[in-house]
């Protein structure tokens, strides 16, 4: 490990069979961590984020880090089906947060979309309002917003030692403004 990473300890990386979680699992054992991966899909660790008991029970398996890359793909997929998106998106991010946060997990960062600000806009940054054109882009925001919530409720024991993930730039900053993506640290104890 380089000065200034840290250790990632076990890994779980939902949605391991999609765009993102699939390129990111691959970074990640090339840089040989400790890495499971769980999709709908998946043969070895199935996961269907809308039951909370098949979440639970993956997350019960003991991880330092979650990356919650789980998630409808797009605001295509599944249009016609807006339910099923808000479920998918939405709760199953409640889902995730929720079982880390019985379980321990020192952190979690969730995936989101820039479809959580709307089309029209060239420029994004953590300061820009959001605005989602669609069921898709709201229910990423909703997950955004759990995770901001529970993050500043159930862990709110962890003090001046938080740390907010900057997702852009992928390090952790120290920055505890609140103003960084969705994310933190409390070491051991947990953390979203």
């Amino acid at each position: 490990m380089e000065e200034g990473e840290r250790d990632l300890g076990r890994v779980l990386v939902t949605g391991a069979q999609g765009f993102v979680g699939a390129a990111l699992t691959r970074r990640l054992r090339a840089a040989g961590q400790d890495v499971t991966g769980t999709d709908l899909r998946s043969a070895s660790e199935p996961c269907d984020l809308t039951d909370y008991a098949q979440v639970d029970a993956v997350i019960r398996g003991g991880y330092q880090t979650i990356f919650h890359c789980g998630a409808v793909s797009g605001p295509m997929v599944l249009a016609d089906q807006p339910l099923a998106i808000w479920r998918i998106n939405a709760l199953g991010t409640a889902h995730v947060l929720e079982a880390a946060r019985v379980h321990g997990t020192a952190r979690v960062v969730v995936c989101s979309t820039s479809e959580v600000y709307g089309t029209g806009l060239r420029w994004v940054d953590e300061v820009s309002p959001p605005d989602p054109p669609s069921v898709y882009g709201a229910s990423k925001l909703a997950a955004e917003a759990a995770t901001l919530g529970l993050r500043a409720r159930a862990w709110s024991g962890c003090g001046d030692g938080a740390v907010v993930v900057d997702l852009w730039a992928g390090a952790a900053d120290g920055d505890q403004s609140g103003n960084g993506a969705a994310g933190g640290d409390c070491g051991a104890g947990g953390g979203v």
